[in-house]
């Protein structure tokens, strides 16, 4: 059963609210870690609040979605582009959730969140021990992977917008904007 409905005209405000707050809480924990001193450092810890903010907005975006009334999907008339949109909105939720699903993973795994925000045990594993774990190498991996994956499906995302507004004409931004949901 589809929430998809043709009289209303936007997406519900706690909808977008959540979609605009996503990509900061996607890249805050990348430009944060980045400038930072390593494992204990206050920039891990913000990259980790980030993280585990990013993983609650996209889940309850996620559950908002799937449960609340919303604009059918927008079609440019081209039956290729309307598909691959539809897959890269699967596919972005897909590698948000690995991201973040995958970095709190590595956190446990590494005991990152004892050391970090001071609970439970403060005793990591040694580099030769997180060497040999197979999981941790595969769940770094996805971490990784998931990122690089993510970054042009962004691109796609941000460009079949821009291809709506700018050539199709049919005023798609504004679906994702506040305002009266009914047309």
């Amino acid at each position: 059963m589809s929430n998809s409905n043709p009289s209303i005209k936007r997406y519900n405000p706690v909808l977008v609210a959540l979609h605009w707050l996503t990509p900061i809480f996607i890249f805050a924990p990348l430009f944060v870690i980045e400038g930072g001193e390593g494992r204990g450092s206050s920039s891990m810890k913000l990259h980790m609040i980030y993280g585990i903010v990013a993983l609650v907005v996209i889940a309850i975006r996620l559950f908002m979605r799937l449960s609340t009334k919303h604009p059918e999907w927008a079609t440019t008339g081209v039956g290729f582009l309307d598909h691959l949109g539809k897959w890269v909105h699967y596919a972005l939720y897909f590698f948000l959730f690995v991201v973040t699903i995958s970095g709190i993973v590595i956190a446990l795994r590494e005991n990152r969140l004892g050391e970090v925000f001071g609970v439970a045990s403060t005793a990591r594993l040694t580099a030769d021990q997180m060497a040999a774990d197979g999981v941790l190498g595969f769940v770094s991996l996805a971490h990784g992977l998931g990122w690089f994956i993510m970054m042009p499906l962004m691109l796609l995302h941000i460009g079949g917008a821009f291809y709506h507004q700018v050539f199709v004409k049919d005023g798609l931004l504004s679906r994702m904007w506040f305002g009266s949901q009914a047309g």
